[in-house]
């Protein structure tokens, strides 16, 4: 199966258990972008059975300028409708997987490359590789809460933002790293601080 550009991410829907196993598969797969030729990124559709992947939908990004755009990591929303895909211009996009378009565009962070549910709270974290803060997402919206700032500019070809999260058991606080800086950090999720 051709792609529009390279994927970087796979993006598993959920299969019931009772399927059998030659059943058709849908997968999401998140395309980065060409910037040379240049092609948008987004998120594609595929469908996989035992002897053959079919290309079913490419949902494209709108245009904040190719040549400094790219996606990078996908996460279902969980409604199990919706995916986030963040760019590297600064968006979080949500895509309706069932229609395969862009229902909302979120600002976030230079580097905006992966999203962490908090299900219990209604929010979503987006990290921003290449920049100082991370960025709240209102889940049931779909919309901008709050950046919190995390870290100190990275050095140059450096990031400043790690790619793994963690929440607590209790739900009341978000950890991750600053890469560059050489530090972990805890937000409160009660205070957004």
């Amino acid at each position: 199966m051709e792609t529009p550009a390279s994927v970087h991410h796979i993006i598993p829907s959920s299969r019931p258990k009772a399927m059998n196993r030659r059943d058709p598969v849908t997968l999401f797969g998140v395309v980065e972008g060409n910037q040379v030729d240049p092609v948008a990124p987004g998120v594609i559709r595929f469908e996989v059975t035992e002897s053959d992947l079919t290309l079913t939908a490419f949902c494209t990004f709108p245009d904040y300028g190719y040549h400094i755009m790219g996606a990078h990591h996908g996460d279902f929303h969980p409604d199990g409708v919706h995916i986030y895909v963040g760019s590297a211009e600064g968006h979080t996009f949500v895509i309706n997987k069932d229609t395969m378009t862009v229902v909302a565009e979120i600002e976030t962070g230079a580097g905006n490359g992966h999203t962490h549910f908090v299900p219990e709270r209604n929010i979503a974290i987006a990290i921003n590789h290449d920049d100082t803060f991370v960025t709240v997402i209102d889940t049931q919206t779909h919309s901008f809460l709050k950046d919190i700032g995390v870290t100190i500019p990275a050095e140059p070809g450096r990031k400043a933002q790690g790619h793994t999260t963690g929440v607590s058991p209790d739900q009341r606080f978000f950890y991750g790293t600053a890469s560059d800086a050489g530090f972990f950090f805890e937000i409160d999720l009660d205070e957004l601080e």
